[in-house]
């Protein structure tokens, strides 16, 4: 936590390396409060240095008046997310970084607030889904509820540099799946589950685990299948799970038509789940996302280091598939 805190804590002119002048006392600050109990700046920023000094629980006093007198201040929203983080209180943190993203405020702390509000739902998820499994009888029955989950797709090849493909592949039909009127199980709630639950599957679509996964999910469909690749031949099973196994449906063709064979299958799902595809929703679903392989491989890799919660390794590799092709 007390990384961006003090980084904050310089935005803001309280870092005794922001600059020749002299920070702010506390004693500072409070006059300037006392003086005026209105001054949202002025509460912002004894709020602000109270949390650098990691004085979390008298920072919330004026952060949160200030965050009363002005709902649309990003800095002080931002604030009470990082303290309520270091009081271990994430639902109050994830609150006030979803209320930041609500406003029209400066960008400034957009990109970290995201990642952090990512996190927070993650953990927040993954505790929900380790809880359900230990209550696994008390789920309940999500059927109706249209969603669709895309679940990885096994890797059947015997050549590990595409080990993650499959991972990759779930990503891109999600999307696609996305473009459609279906309602499609946003990433970082697969991910929480993938963290949590081996999904590892015998076949396509294990009749055994898709009804948990399911629940998990909150999804009364799921998609997934099998990648399997031999030399320069590629073949990608893909099935929809609806109560039972059906639609089994296979496309195939050589390593380099990788998206159009993706796109057939997208499509396949589509009428699988009797989804009537428009022609603007058709061309969308058909843009290819890269040319490069390479870049997949690695925006793959990414991902599954992502569902694994290893975030400095997604970064690295992300930061490798974007040099190819930006």
């Amino acid at each position: 936590m007390r990384l961006p805190l003090l980084a904050l804590g310089a935005a803001l002119g309280l870092s005794a390396c922001s600059g020749p002048a002299a920070p702010p006392s506390r004693a500072t600050l409070e006059a300037r409060v006392a003086a005026s109990p209105d001054d949202v700046e002025a509460l912002r920023d004894l709020g602000a240095f109270l949390a650098v000094d990691e004085q979390y629980g008298p920072a919330l006093g004026p952060l949160t008046r200030a965050r009363d007198l002005d709902p649309g201040d990003g800095q002080t929203l931002y604030l009470i997310g990082l303290v309520n983080e270091a009081l271990e209180r994430p639902d109050a943190a994830e609150d006030a970084y979803a209320g930041y993203l609500g406003v029209d405020a400066d960008d400034t702390y957009r990109d970290s607030l995201r990642s952090r509000l990512d996190a927070l739902v993650r953990q927040r998820l993954q505790t929900q889904f380790s809880a359900a499994l230990v209550t696994e009888d008390t789920l309940a029955d999500v059927t109706g509820t249209g969603a669709v989950g895309v679940l990885p797709f096994a890797y059947r090849g015997d050549n590990a540099e595409y080990a993650a493909i499959g991972r990759g592949l779930a990503e891109v039909v999600s999307v696609d799946l996305a473009a459609t009127e279906l309602d499609v199980v946003e990433r970082i709630r697969l991910q929480a589950l993938l963290a949590e639950y081996d999904l590892a599957r015998e076949g396509l679509l294990d009749p055994a685990t898709a009804p948990r996964a399911g629940r998990l999910l909150g999804a009364d469909r799921l998609v997934g299948g099998e990648v399997d690749i031999q030399g320069e031949q590629l073949r990608i099973e893909s099935a929809v799970w609806e109560g039972q196994l059906r639609d089994v449906t296979t496309a195939e063709g050589g390593l380099p038509e990788l998206f159009r064979i993706q796109k057939e299958t997208t499509l396949g799902v589509l009428t699988a789940l009797g989804v009537e595809v428009t022609e603007a929703e058709r061309a969308e679903i058909l843009r290819v996302p890269t040319e490069d392989l390479v870049a997949f491989l690695l925006y793959s890799r990414a991902l599954r280091r992502e569902d694994r919660g290893d975030f400095l390794g997604a970064v690295q590799l992300y930061d490798e598939a974007l040099a190819r092709d930006p």
